[in-house]
């Protein structure tokens, strides 16, 4: 029975799907997770993959010298630092965040999905998001021989891990 897979084998086999569509909630882009998890056929899943799939392999990754930026908890505040050193940053998607956002903290938590922010050479700050892992078509295929038989469980549970940040754990 396909409810018996657990959170962590989904996360095996399916990594790359989970991956792809985490990527795009990352950029504010909720249309295909929303659409598995409420998808009452399993064609409809499979066309909303390929659809995810479609909408990343067009998009060609840039690269940029960048400064990595840390933030830290301090009682009730945030402190922001930069690193020293520039790093080669590799992302697919930027967004230009505002200066006095990103120097409070307040940074969209979706972001950290699938990005990282940065301040550039020349001073701007962006939000990067990093090229997602593209499922292939063994995995796909598996995936969907799982939800052909009507059991789309493990479709909401994947739309469900793409919601959040993975843990050290794998949970």
């Amino acid at each position: 029975m396909t409810s018996e897979i657990s959170t962590l084998e989904i996360l095996k086999k399916f990594g790359n799907i989970v991956d792809l569509l985490r990527y795009h909630v990352a950029c504010g882009r909720f249309s295909f997770v929303d659409r598995i998890n409420a998808a009452m056929d399993p064609r409809i899943v499979e066309e909303t993959l390929r659809e995810a799939i479609r909408a990343i392999i067009g998009i060609e990754p840039s690269s940029r010298s960048v400064y990595r930026i840390k933030f830290e908890r301090e009682e009730e505040a945030s402190k922001v630092t930069f690193e020293k050193q520039p790093i080669e940053l590799v992302y697919c998607e930027s967004k230009e965040l505002k200066e006095r956002d990103v120097l409070a903290g307040k940074i969209p938590s979706r972001i950290w999905l699938h990005g990282t922010v940065v301040k550039t050479r020349d001073g701007k700050y962006l939000a990067c998001f990093t090229p997602p892992r593209i499922p292939s078509e063994s995995e796909i295929s598996e995936f969907m021989d799982i939800i052909s038989t009507g059991d789309l469980s493990v479709a909401r549970k994947i739309a469900h891990l793409a919601l959040f940040r993975p843990t050290r754990r794998g949970r």
